[in-house]
């Protein structure tokens, strides 16, 4: 998957890969096969446990940081600090690898819409030429409404965020997928408890 944010660009913001106290629910996720790919490079692994109780999808567990501030005393184990680098760059999870692009579904309406976040949460986004953004975006919504990517989502719905339009994080909508995914897709409304809501 091609990347719109450039390291360098990372390096200004610092935001991502690290957690509030009170927003350890979007530590990312990883299916089993994504797991499976980096064990095979690894025998180092954090923990991880299960998604709304799934046996294919998987929540890292989020560590204290070595070089906590007081906004953000987690991170995620895989996030070298010091040189603000992702030690499993090469064999990230699609929720990574997405950013600031997401799939999620609306609480409101039940569409599920692909999305992206904006500068006000990926600050990075503010230092992309308006002109390359555009073309990401054509490029991501015809990447995730391929067949290869649709059945990722049909068969770990979890990766699916749901979404409240009335939640602190805002997105801009591009793609309603709903009727590709759809009778296939078996995502059902998590407990509300364990959403990743916005």
């Amino acid at each position: 998957m091609k990347q719109l944010i450039q390291h360098e660009q990372c390096l200004r913001c610092r935001e991502c890969c690290r957690f509030r106290e009170d927003r350890q629910y979007f530590a990312p996720l990883f299916t089993a096969s994504e797991i499976d790919r980096i064990r095979a490079k690894r025998s180092d692994l954090p923990e991880f446990r299960p998604f709304k109780e799934s046996d294919r999808v998987f929540q890292i567990q989020l560590k204290r940081s070595t070089m906590p501030d007081a906004v953000y005393p987690y991170v995620c184990p895989f996030l070298d600090e010091e040189n603000y680098l992702c030690t499993i760059y090469d064999e990230r999870p699609f929720d990574c690898q997405t950013w600031p692009f997401i799939v999620h579904k609306v609480e409101q309406t039940g569409s599920t819409l692909v999305a992206y976040f904006t500068g006000d949460v990926c600050l990075a986004l503010k230092e992309v030429d308006p002109a390359d953004f555009e073309e990401y975006q054509a490029y991501f919504v015809a990447l995730v409404t391929s067949e290869k990517y649709l059945q990722v989502l049909r068969d770990h719905p979890e990766l699916i965020w749901v979404h409240n339009e009335d939640g602190v994080y805002h997105t801009v909508s591009l793609a309603d997928i709903s009727t590709a995914l759809s009778p296939e897709s078996d995502a059902a409304e998590p407990p509300a408890a364990e959403r990743r809501d916005q």
